[in-house]
């Protein structure tokens, strides 16, 4: 779907409570002292930064099917907070919001404000040759990308500790043993 423009938007911050219509992980406050922090820049004007963050949210509940475990609730708006995720073998409480998709979500305010838009209604191909002489003739170039390829690389790099391809490389989350031989 398309970037919210809705002027009267207010953040709804999802705590680990199951807040009913959460759309944020993070409040604006503490949004903006992260991206301070990690050298980032949301608009200054408050309500369109709350809309960045409103679209960074969306953007990492679209990473969900990526995620370990599941939600808490049925009546949950966003993906976190979810029991049966394990962070570096550490399982994390299903009442907590880990800072993994807290930072996903100001890593992609960020990138939606400098004019990433992760919801093309395109499909991304870009057109190398269209012919009309009595029927259309088109011809794509293979590089663009598709709405579902649209990634937000800091994001996802945030969100990759609490993904299922994190259990993996000998870190199960069932299983974790040190030795000395």
């Amino acid at each position: 779907g398309p970037i919210f423009r809705i002027d009267q938007m207010t953040l709804i911050v999802e705590d680990g409570s199951i807040v009913p219509n959460a759309n944020s992980l993070i409040s604006l406050v503490n949004a903006r002292a992260m991206a301070l922090t990690l050298g980032l820049t949301l608009p200054v004007d408050d309500t369109a930064a709350e809309t960045d963050l409103i679209n960074g949210g969306r953007y990492v509940n679209s990473q969900e099917p990526s995620f370990q475990g599941a939600r808490v609730s049925a009546d949950q708006t966003m993906s976190f907070p979810r029991v049966g995720v394990y962070k570096y073998t550490f399982l994390i409480a299903d009442d907590v919001v880990p800072s993994d998709p807290i930072c996903a979500q100001v890593e992609a305010a960020a990138a939606i404000t400098s004019g990433v838009n992760p919801y093309p209604v395109d499909n991304g191909k870009e057109v190398k040759l269209q012919e009309v002489t009595g029927s259309v003739k088109r011809e794509f170039f293979e590089s663009g990308a598709t709405a579902s390829d649209v990634e937000i690389t800091a994001a996802t790099n945030c969100l990759f500790p609490i993904t299922t391809s994190a259990t993996g490389g000998g870190l199960s989350s069932s299983t974790f043993s040190v030795g000395r031989k």
